[in-house]
């Protein structure tokens, strides 16, 4: 898993900007996970979860709408907020979700339509504990939000993109 800084892809997240703002439906939801299969997973860790714990709980206790964990989607993500969008998502509650998405003919592509990634989501335990280790790793946790105001503040959202978020405020 990456993360910000720096900021990976601004030709992607110009497209899905461009996309959000035009109103297309043709993107794919990012995938999350309920806080509480977090957490549990992240417990059952408990030395690496000593590590962050602390920090993770500050976060908790001043976001108490957090309710989902992104396994993928800064991109889209941050294109959805600064076009004043709806961010679209899809939970993942089990294995099943993985199964339905890669096996069907659903144009659903969890990485996101502009990823180099090839490799599918198959395992929620998989996928958690990827996250924990890009947490064990990073101790950084944050909302879309913060995440985009942090771009903002470090110039890595051009002008244009910033203006129609000052325009709908």
């Amino acid at each position: 898993m990456m993360d910000y800084p720096p900021l990976h892809s601004p030709e992607a997240l110009a497209i899905y900007f461009q996309k959000f703002c035009a109103g297309e439906q043709d993107i794919s939801p990012v995938p999350v996970i309920k806080k509480e299969l977090v957490l549990n997973y992240f417990r059952l860790q408990r030395d690496r979860f000593a590590s962050y714990s602390e920090i993770l709980q500050r976060f908790l206790d001043e976001h108490p709408a957090v309710a989902y964990f992104m396994l993928d989607g800064g991109h889209r993500c941050a294109a959805a907020m600064l076009s004043g969008k709806m961010i679209p998502c899809i939970s993942i509650t089990d294995d099943n979700v993985f199964i339905e998405i890669n096996t069907s003919e659903s144009p659903i592509r969890l990485h996101g339509d502009f990823s180099t990634l090839t490799e599918d989501m198959v395992s929620i335990d998989q996928e958690i504990k990827m996250l924990e280790e890009h947490f064990f790793e990073n101790k950084r946790f944050w909302t879309v939000e913060e995440k985009v105001k942090a771009m903002i503040e470090n110039g890595d959202i051009p002008e244009a993109m910033v203006s129609v978020i000052k325009r709908g405020s």
